[in-house]
């Protein structure tokens, strides 16, 4: 009972404070997974977690200049792989994940400006390179659809903004020939 009792605490500090985007309170939620000792109660928190994370979009969780990412499913090792550290070839920053023991929970914490906005995907197992299963922002690029994070601060540039005093453009399927490019 006393167990119960602890785990519905959790749920609602974590359902009240989800809003209030500081490290300590995303520690201390993070903190009740970590010190739960049932291993079956622990990972009912942490899916109760993420989903009040997803619930509110919050994953990845930003807090000023800190990032947190998440996954949850089962994996050997997760890491997640972005223009935050040239899609891996940026070996001085470390994307590995850690994995709270007796849960499927994975997360790593990093420090980016506060107004950027990043693509990225997670790297499960090493290899399957896949969009973050609990954010819903995708953006393409040329390289086909990844998952976006925007930091706090971030703001779109003016260039983008729609003009709608602006004539629209139309797409025209053409073939042009030349003789001097050979087709």
């Amino acid at each position: 009972m006393k167990h119960l009792f602890f785990f519905f605490l959790a749920v609602f500090t974590l359902n009240c404070c989800i809003s209030n985007r500081t490290i300590e309170r995303k520690g201390g939620v993070l903190a009740t997974v970590f010190n739960e000792q049932d291993t079956v109660k622990k990972q009912l928190v942490a899916n109760e977690l993420v989903d009040s994370l997803v619930r509110v979009n919050q994953v990845p969780f930003k807090d000023q200049d800190s990032v947190t990412f998440l996954y949850n499913g089962a994996a050997n090792s997760v890491s997640w792989h972005g223009d935050f550290n040239r899609w891996g070839s940026d070996t001085t920053i470390n994307t590995q994940g850690s994995q709270i023991q007796n849960t499927t929970l994975w997360y790593k914490t990093l420090y980016l400006p506060r107004n950027a906005r990043l693509d990225y995907k997670v790297v499960v197992n090493g290899k399957d390179w896949i969009l973050d299963p609990l954010n819903t922002a995708v953006r393409y690029s040329g390289f086909g659809p990844n998952s976006e994070l925007k930091m706090p601060e971030w703001q779109e540039d003016e260039l983008f903004n729609t003009d709608n005093s602006s004539f629209k453009g139309s797409v025209i399927n053409d073939t042009l020939t030349s003789i001097h490019l050979g087709y």
